[in-house]
């Protein structure tokens, strides 16, 4: 057996594989995927919103098409009120997910955003919503503390 070992770790040496560790934070994913929510959901500025995407993304969809999802979240629930990074999911390798609750003039939306990158930054790979909640999973953690993301329209005025 600890012959077998050997041999497969000296093929793996001599064929140049090698084993990549990822270290997450989901801090610092929180904080990522809140700038693209505010570009995009907040501020409505498709343009900045595609930039925060990651060269793929950027690749697959264009500030039109960013544009045309928030025209169709506006016709089915209207414009965001507030936004609230509800958990997160560590998937394998270098992609992570934050899910929020959006709150709309005309009801609830649910959204994931799926990051790429590691504890030094993360870039946006896709984004999608829906009318019920996403399910439940064991690797689904609930962000403490999280703080909901407000409209202008929203923010409490000064007297």
């Amino acid at each position: 057996m600890r012959s077998h070992l050997c041999i497969a770790a000296l093929f793996l040496l001599a064929s140049g594989c090698y084993v990549a560790v990822v270290s997450h934070s989901q801090e610092r994913a929180l904080s990522d995927s809140n700038d693209f929510v505010s570009a995009f959901l907040v501020d409505r500025d498709a343009e900045h919103a595609w930039r925060l995407g990651d060269p793929e993304l950027q690749r697959r969809t264009d500030v039109h098409s960013i544009q045309g999802v928030l025209e169709t979240i506006d016709a089915r629930v209207g414009r965001l009120r507030e936004i609230l990074p509800d958990s997160y999911i560590q998937t394998p390798g270098r992609t992570m997910e934050v899910l929020y609750v959006g709150t709309y003039e005309r009801g609830l939306l649910y959204h994931r955003i799926v990051l790429a990158g590691d504890k030094s930054g993360y870039r946006v790979t896709g984004f999608w919503f829906q009318a019920e909640p996403y399910p439940q999973e064991s690797s689904r953690q609930p962000f403490r503390n999280a703080k909901a993301i407000r409209t202008a329209a929203e923010l409490p005025h000064a007297p």
